[in-house]
């Protein structure tokens, strides 16, 4: 008699926990861990548990991630609603980088003065023109 058994294909999906709130990698989630906006993927840690809702997931029974690494680019969504609000889902990928990376620095860092883009780099001295060329290429795609 043949085997009529049919195997099924439902994958098993086990949750992680993970060492702590920085350990936890972009597009993941853990209980009790703040939201932040990430690079690659645009965020982590966004659960209605985190945002202080109630409704948190059993985790007791999850396997622990020991993972050590931490992603470079993130940032908690609160600071980076105090510094620039509203923008963050209009923006591409790259750009999504861009703003981890300056929300990260203190406002007086961020200022990018007006004249780096409006004088021309031919009326610059010479020792400046290469400065003037990295911000303007740094900060153009922004």
């Amino acid at each position: 008699m043949p085997n009529n058994k049919r195997k099924s294909k439902t994958k098993h999906t086990t949750c992680k926990v993970y060492r702590s709130c920085d350990n936890v990698p972009c597009g993941e989630a853990m209980n009790s861990c703040k939201p932040s906006y990430c690079y690659p993927q645009s965020s982590r840690n966004w659960t209605v548990c985190n945002m202080g809702r109630g409704n948190c997931r059993d985790e007791s029974k999850c396997k622990l991630n020991r993972t050590r690494s931490k992603p470079k680019h993130t940032v908690l969504a609160k600071t980076l609603h105090e510094k620039m609000p509203y923008i963050w889902r209009f923006l591409r990928p790259q750009t999504r980088k861009h703003m981890i990376t300056l929300a990260n620095m203190p406002v007086s860092k961020i200022n990018i003065p007006a004249h780096v883009f409006d004088t021309p780099v031919n009326r610059l001295p010479k020792q400046l023109r290469p400065k003037y060329r990295t911000l303007r290429k740094k900060y153009r795609k922004i």
